[in-house]
């Protein structure tokens, strides 16, 4: 008697192993189907979310219960890690760049060779590009990584010491790779585009590439965030989500002015509720000027009583001023990295308003950091990488902070403890959303006034 197939959703569900922080309740909300129309596998952010896997791929490639474990997990990584709407059209160095960081996460995540395989044998480390999207041949995260053949010229110092930091115990960020990167004019050795895994399909009905997963797979989204916010920091240090690393600092170059409506009207009810205004107050105050009309000044009656005959004259004339009706607003800027493709925009907007923002602009990812306005339009960034709403709360406490505004993607956690809580509760809190997978679930309780900034993705 012949046993029946074992089907590639029987496999996936039956190998995740246990004790690790793979996303396991996420891929049970995921319907899984073998399909032909995507060439590797794709999720679709619909009310009932399909997880799709080619069967030629996984016959060819992911042969092993340990390599499809990773392939799904690479797919499910787009979506945990926001990469659905980093960049609004995703070219196909960001497509590169994501799939590498993807990569270095899993390997840090499941070390042992029999799961880097799908990366090894898929991936030529004799390659430019390529060889970022695989780690070394008997790689382990304890040691420094080898560098690739690719990368032992000369000419690829930088990109070499870019590799063992990616594939480190720390990792990089995407800005730093992808900067590196795009500064590379080495074209790949074989003429061809490198195998991405995941969907990079262009935007589709149901494409994870879509976007606005809150209206379309609500459950989905809910899922994302209990995932995330169960992940380890040393797992997922730099990626935007969990503890975060050492704080570093970064220089995104000289900011510009960018005018935003949206958050100067925020900034505005947050500092003066009652009006809910841009806070400003006119008054009418007398300006000393000179005038070719005789008045009847001290000076100019004396001088003519002198025999005088002066060409000016000094005279008062009514002026309307505006002052500020309410306090400069406390700001409080995401850096984590999961706001990297959106911090140059809102830098510029902050800019914009700075005369409604108090001097120093605080920063924060797991750790807040106070700049100044000049250090904001130096581009001036100081980050950990990670992000919780804990530092922030800490950091409103000690600075008796009691009107903020908050400018993040909103997937900041929620408030360890109770008496987090009362503090944001007892703020007068606005928050302006922005980046990708944009949520105000986090922060609900606690907001005054909010708005969604759609300012546009750095280039």
């Amino acid at each position: 008697m012949t046993s029946a197939r074992r089907t590639i959703s029987d496999r996936i569900l039956g190998t995740f192993p246990s004790g690790t922080y793979c996303p396991n309740a996420l891929l049970r909300v995921l319907d899984i189907v073998e399909t032909n129309a995507v060439a590797t596998a794709a999720i679709e952010c619909r009310a009932q979310p399909r997880l799709l896997v080619n069967p030629e791929f996984v016959a060819k490639h992911a042969e092993t219960d340990e390599k499809l474990l990773v392939l799904v997990l690479h797919e499910l990584h787009h979506l945990l890690l926001g990469h659905t709407r980093l960049y609004p059209r995703p070219t196909q160095l960001d497509n590169i760049v994501f799939d590498a960081v993807i990569n270095a996460t899993l390997s840090r995540l499941l070390p042992q060779p029999e799961y880097t395989a799908l990366f090894r044998e898929i991936y030529d480390d004799t390659c430019f590009p390529e060889c970022f999207l695989r780690p070394p041949d008997d790689w382990t995260p304890e040691a420094p990584p080898a560098i690739p053949p690719a990368l032992r010229g000369k000419e690829h110092e930088a990109l070499a010491d870019l590799y063992q930091k990616l594939y480190s115990e720390h990792g990089c960020s995407y800005s730093e790779l992808r900067k590196a990167l795009s500064e590379t004019q080495t074209p790949q050795d074989s003429g061809e585009e490198p195998l991405l895994l995941g969907d990079h399909r262009p935007e589709t009905e149901g494409a994870s590439s879509d976007g606005t997963l809150g209206s379309r797979a609500p459950v989905l989204l809910q899922q994302l965030k209990n995932t995330v916010d169960r992940w380890s920091g040393e797992l997922y240090v730099g990626l935007g989500r969990g503890a975060g690393g050492p704080l570093v600092e970064q220089d995104l170059g000289r900011i510009g002015a960018r005018n935003c409506r949206e958050l100067r009207e925020l900034l505005g009810k947050v500092a003066d509720p009652r009006s809910g205004n841009l806070w400003r107050q006119s008054r009418t105050v007398p300006e000393s000027i000179v005038t070719p009309i005789p008045g009847r000044a001290r000076r100019t009656v004396v001088q003519r009583a002198l025999g005088a005959r002066p060409l000016l004259h000094p005279a008062s004339l009514p002026i309307t001023k505006h002052r500020m009706s309410g306090a400069p607003v406390h700001v409080y800027l995401d850096v984590s990295a999961s706001m990297d493709s959106v911090l140059t925009p809102l830098y510029a907007a902050l800019l914009s308003c700075r005369r409604f923002v108090h001097p120093h602009v605080h920063l924060f990812s797991t750790e807040v950091v106070d700049i100044t306005l000049r250090q904001l339009a130096r581009g001036v960034r100081m980050t950990t990488g990670g992000t919780h709403i804990d530092c922030v709360i800490a950091h409103m406490q000690s600075e008796d902070v009691d009107r903020a505004v908050l400018v993040t993607d909103g997937l900041v956690g929620h408030p360890r403890n109770p008496e987090g809580s009362a503090i944001l509760q007892r703020a007068q809190l606005g928050v302006a959303l922005s980046g990708s997978h944009r949520s105000f679930h986090d922060l609900a309780p606690f907001i005054d006034h909010k708005v969604e900034l759609d300012v546009e993705a750095n280039p």
